[in-house]
C-alpha cells in the first residue's frame, strides 16, 4: 500500500474550509446568543401577562 499524502493544494483548500467553517461556527453561536435572549425577553412578558390575567381573574371572582 502507498503512503497517502496529501498535496500542498489539498492541505491549503482543507485549511481554508476549516477556517470557512469556523467562522461560520462563530456566526451561528452569536445568531443563537442573540436568540435566547429574545427568548427570555419575551418569556418576561409573558409571565408579566400571566400575572396580570391572574389577577384580573382573582378581582372578577372577588367581586
Amino acid at each position: 500500500m502507498r503512503d497517502h499524502k496529501p498535496s500542498y493544494f489539498q492541505m491549503h483548500v482543507y485549511d481554508q474550509e476549516l477556517q470557512r467553517l469556523t467562522a461560520e461556527r462563530a456566526e451561528i453561536a452569536k445568531r443563537v446568543s442573540i436568540i435566547e435572549e429574545r427568548v427570555q425577553v419575551v418569556q418576561g412578558e409573558l409571565h408579566k401577562l400571566e400575572q396580570m390575567l391572574k389577577r384580573s381573574v382573582i378581582s372578577r371572582t372577588g367581586n
